[in-house]
């Protein structure tokens, strides 16, 4: 399902790259104003939004946050000894 929420923190960055529905203010007229649009869009539009969400939310988990940063001190650090 698509997200609807307020453009605060790391939201906004999230609203930039249509992950989210953005609201302007956290009260219900913006809220029910963000739900009819989303009534009114595209329905195909609406599948590649929450397909988009789903392969953000899948290469954030921790396991992959932690193989991006155990990548980064490979690159930084080569001499190490990473492999037993």
């Amino acid at each position: 399902l698509p997200v609807v929420a307020t453009r605060a923190g790391g939201l906004a960055d999230l609203a930039d790259v249509g992950l989210i529905e953005p609201i302007a203010r956290p009260d219900a007229a913006s809220i029910r104003a963000a739900l009819a649009e989303l009534r009114e869009r595209d329905p195909a539009e609406v599948a590649a939004q929450r397909e988009r969400g789903h392969a953000f939310a899948a290469a954030h988990t921790r396991p992959a946050e932690a193989a991006r940063l155990v990548a980064h001190w490979r690159r930084w650090w080569p001499d190490l000894p990473w492999e037993r």
